[in-house]
């Protein structure tokens, strides 16, 4: 285990249930997985300073996806290049296979190259062997990287899909023992092409019925891009279809991006292998913006992932839409009495400082701010436009001037509108971030703050028509 380090007394922005690195600077999620009903989360991580450089693979491990028990950095950088991001898979002996991309620094950046490289492990994800033979795939490019890589059992054989971010396409590879491999086919470049592409990744969902039931099952294609994100900086798009075990066919035009979150602070996000194949997956991301990543006001950490979340499909308006919600762990929060309070309008209510909150929007408006001491983040249902908009712009210390603070999202087509609907709201918010899934979670935003000291607190407002009712309104606490 990694040795504790003492807190400094004003670290008011450590999160309680989001993982962060004990020390030091962490970015992407790298090859998440479940392993003998244990999850592994390796990501980017430079374990000898607060800013991005000497990156590795840190190592962390949790048996409910919410405490995490960080390790011993498992793929440490190497004296000619950098561990980037990549993914893992198991193979049918139980080895689990890490596959990144070596980065070979140069002072001269034309001479920078990146290439695909293979670690294994045979004490169950703990420490890792590079092959002797690596790369497996070089095609002598300075950028050229993620590998997401997992089993298409169709074929019987494996699939890795990379980025070729300046080119805004991805590369499809095929191999039969994850050692040689053969390109099958690119997509791209199509949607939001205004940044670089990195971290994809592609996988198979049930597409869900209004009660839950799976009815089908489509394959996402999910890649991030910085910059060009419709919050600003650095953000990710998806597009759905389907994948032979060579090429991916969306089903949808492709010109206009559909974006996986609406909030500034989702990236790098990638599903967790071993889970199976017929359930809805899970996936975590790295909670930041490349615009102010390097600026955010933490000590001694900085970088801090998301909630793990199930992803789905469900139906909406003749086409699939990507679902998320938080994970089962979080569902299971204790309550805090009390919540029904909210139902009188306008009421305060103080809160801990990691907490729950679900509620439906009865075909009224509704403002809900979400206090921080004299600091807040107002979220707010406009009925009649159809919108749900987070803003930001007084949650407190702001890391540097790209740190936007609006962010609005529309809820159903123009063309489709029904002003009396309801719309559920499920808002987890921690120290300093704010996640919010609404309308069944096809609408996502997630958001850092740097808050003030100060109490917590909830006030709900609506306006016109019914209030919230309190049959309908729960809060529960996230502090352990």
């Amino acid at each position: 285990m990694v040795e504790p380090v003492a807190d400094p007394p004003d670290d008011r922005h450590r999160p309680i249930v989001h993982f962060t690195a004990r020390q030091h600077w962490i970015n992407d999620p790298n090859g998440p997985i479940i392993l003998d009903g244990r999850a592994h989360l390796y990501f980017q991580h430079n374990p000898n300073g607060s800013d991005w450089g000497d990156i590795s693979w840190g190592h962390a491990v949790s048996d409910d996806l919410l405490n995490w028990d960080e390790l011993p950095v498992a793929i440490p950088a190497a004296p000619d290049h950098m561990i980037f991001s990549g993914s893992t898979a198991i193979t049918d002996d139980g080895v689990v296979a890490a596959f990144y991309t070596g980065h070979r620094p140069d002072a001269d950046p034309r001479r920078v190259r990146q290439d695909q490289r293979v670690a294994i492990s045979r004490d169950g994800g703990l420490t890792f062997r590079p092959f002797a033979t690596n790369p497996v795939i070089d095609l002598d490019l300075v950028d050229f990287r993620d590998p997401n890589v997992f089993r298409h059992d169709p074929t019987g054989r494996w699939v890795m899909v990379v980025s070729l971010p300046d080119r805004h396409q991805l590369v499809v590879f095929g191999s039969v023992d994850l050692v040689s491999w053969e390109e099958c086919s690119r997509f791209g470049p199509v949607g939001a092409t205004g940044g670089i592409w990195e971290c994809p990744a592609l996988f198979e969902v049930p597409v869900l019925d209004h009660d839950g039931r799976a009815v089908g099952r489509r394959w996402v294609l999910k890649v991030d891009h910085n910059p060009g994100h419709v919050s600003g900086g650095s953000g990710g798009q998806y597009f759905i279809g389907d994948f032979d075990g060579s090429a991916f066919v969306p089903e949808h035009p492709t010109d206009a991006p559909l974006w996986v979150d609406r909030g500034a602070d989702f990236y790098g996000a990638l599903p967790f292998a071993g889970e199976s194949s017929t359930a809805e997956r899970t996936w975590i991301a790295w909670m930041s913006n490349w615009d102010y990543a390097h600026d955010t006001p933490t000590a001694p950490w900085r970088g801090a992932m998301t909630l793990p979340r199930r992803i789905a499909l469900v139906e909406r308006e003749g086409r699939h839409v990507l679902v998320q919600r938080p994970s089962d762990t979080v569902d299971r929060a204790a309550p805090v009495v009390g919540g029904a309070d909210l139902v009188a309008d306008g009421a305060t209510l103080e809160v801990p400082d990691a907490y729950r909150l679900r509620l439906v929007a009865v075909g009224a408006d509704l403002s809900i701010r979400l206090g921080f001491g004299p600091a807040e983040v107002v979220v707010s249902y406009d009925r009649h436009a159809a919108t749900l908009t987070v803003d930001r712009s007084r949650s407190g210390e702001r890391p540097n001037d790209r740190f936007t603070g609006v962010h609005t999202a529309s809820l159903s087509t123009p063309v489709v509108r029904d002003v009396d609907r309801d719309v559920d709201l499920d808002i987890v918010v921690d120290r300093s971030s704010v996640e919010v899934f609404a309308d069944r979670g096809s609408v996502v935003f997630t958001e850092l703050c740097f808050p003030p000291p100060g109490p917590r607190t909830i006030t709900v407002s609506s306006h016109d028509r019914p209030r919230p009712s309190a049959s309908r309104i729960r809060l529960d606490s996230l502090v352990r």
